[in-house]
């Protein structure tokens, strides 16, 4: 299984109420060994549940495996569908319940599109 590095993740608020700035990087090993890391200081906004929101909140488990899937989504150092694939698997590897795992899971790879490549995202 995947890993991350840290136990936790460091952020603050970006002050806008919609995203948080990374206070060091999150570096994570995927099952194939390849090594994802998003930077000191990259914004992100978490989970972006939309009408989900009732069954994945903003805030949990799932923070660093958000936060790492933007930085995949923003740099494009990886096809969409990998960093989808990284992303349900960092969920895993933080122990993130298998139905809210494929729920965020499916949800990505059927409105993530408009967001992949985006430079400005969030």
């Amino acid at each position: 299984m995947g890993k991350f590095a840290q136990d936790h993740v460091d952020y603050r608020d970006s002050g806008d109420g919609k995203t948080v700035t990374l206070l060091c990087p999150i570096a994570y090993t995927a099952n194939n060994g390849s090594v994802y890391i998003a930077p000191t200081g990259f914004v992100s906004d978490l989970a972006s549940v939309g009408m989900a929101r009732h069954l994945i909140p903003k805030w949990g488990t799932h923070n660093k495996a958000a936060i790492l899937h933007d930085w995949l989504y923003t740099s494009v150092r990886v096809s969409r569908r990998h960093a989808d694939k990284v992303f349900d698997e960092a969920l895993k590897a933080d122990g993130v319940w298998w139905w809210r795992r494929k729920l965020m899971y499916r949800g990505v790879r059927l409105f993530g599109a408009s967001h992949y490549g985006f430079k400005n995202y969030p």
